[in-house]
């Protein structure tokens, strides 16, 4: 792998950033360049790691500002190949900072300031790729050095919940009604509304709430802690089975924080992940949810076997295409 880079990462989404550190080995932090101090320090960032006679600095994302970054590296320093990752979908495009930002992206391939645009989604892919831009397909991983298996206790069954956005795109209230199809479980979630608690109350509905520690990031923040998946890890694994059955996404981080730590996670159809026996067709119906939380308890053996020998191939796929990105 050529180690000749810099990835820049902000502080927009918790998910991109927990991919962004553990899919890449040299990352650093930058703010969204939206204040005069946001930009000194995202030009000082910048000029640090040219001066350390980088040959490429990659992107995750086009956020505000980031764009006359790149213009400026691009007039400054020609020989900077300038790449940026992807980080929404064509469904996110609802949001206007989001459809904002990737036409700005697409404009800045067409006049040659971005040197290759990496999409998550295949879909994506094939799309922009057969549009003309200079595009790659990356398949996104996390990876864990030891298990956070944990022991499941009891009769009652656990089930995840895991949201780290309150948006529409997460489909927070289907999920949580789950709860009234399913005898004998419980429903531990990640508190970031109040409107949920309100929710499962007036639903009657057994839940515990959770707070998962170091995700509460502010999109204004100068500085950030690091994330560590593992203490994420610890939190999601205690469950029998999570549930990410969002409407749509284009990186899956309880599927791989459960999944690689032997506990099951239920997804929407939004993905080119292993899917068998964990993929609602339709998100907006909690009853399907519930059948498949059921169905996957059933076959969790089966289904973790056949999910490991698909991963160990699909780790060395990952990886090749992260390599051919950063070596195109």
């Amino acid at each position: 792998m050529n180690e000749n880079y810099v990835l820049l990462y902000g502080p927009k989404k918790v998910e991109d950033i927990i991919f962004a550190t553990n899919m890449f080995k040299h990352t650093r932090f930058i703010p969204i360049g939206w204040t005069k101090n946001s930009k000194e320090i995202i030009n000082k960032t910048v000029e640090e790691e040219i001066s350390n006679n980088i040959s490429q600095i990659i992107f995750w994302g086009l956020e505000d500002g980031w764009d006359y970054t790149i213009e400026k590296i691009k007039k400054e320093h020609p020989e900077i190949k300038i790449k940026v990752i992807c980080n929404t979908s064509n469904s996110l495009l609802y949001y206007e900072y989001e459809r904002r930002n990737f036409v700005k992206m697409l404009d800045l391939s067409t006049n040659d300031k971005i040197d290759d645009i990496g999409f998550l989604r295949k879909n994506m892919y094939d799309v922009y790729s057969k549009l003309g831009y200079k595009s790659s397909y990356i398949l996104e991983n996390l990876q864990f050095k030891e298990s956070h298996k944990k022991a499941k206790t009891g009769e009652i069954l656990q089930i995840g919940f895991y949201p780290f956005n309150y948006t529409w795109d997460k489909n927070i209230y289907n999920q949580l009604s789950i709860g009234k199809f399913l005898k004998d479980c419980v429903i531990n979630y990640n508190f970031i509304d109040k409107k949920m608690e309100e929710f499962l109350k007036v639903m009657n509905i057994n839940s515990q709430k959770e707070t998962i520690e170091n995700t509460e990031i502010l999109p204004t923040a100068q500085e950030i802690q690091p994330i560590d998946i593992n203490n994420i890890a610890d939190t999601v694994c205690k469950n029998d089975i999570n549930i990410a059955c969002d409407f749509t996404d284009y990186v899956h981080t309880l599927y791989f924080l459960s999944m690689e730590n032997d506990t099951l996670c239920i997804i929407g159809n939004n993905s080119e992940l292993f899917d068998e026996g964990l993929v609602v067709n339709s998100e907006d119906n909690p009853i399907e949810i519930s059948k498949k939380i059921e169905e996957a308890v059933a076959n969790k053996e089966t289904i973790m076997q056949n999910y490991k020998k698909w991963k160990s191939e699909y780790n060395i796929a990952s990886e090749e295409s992260i390599n051919k990105f950063i070596n195109k």
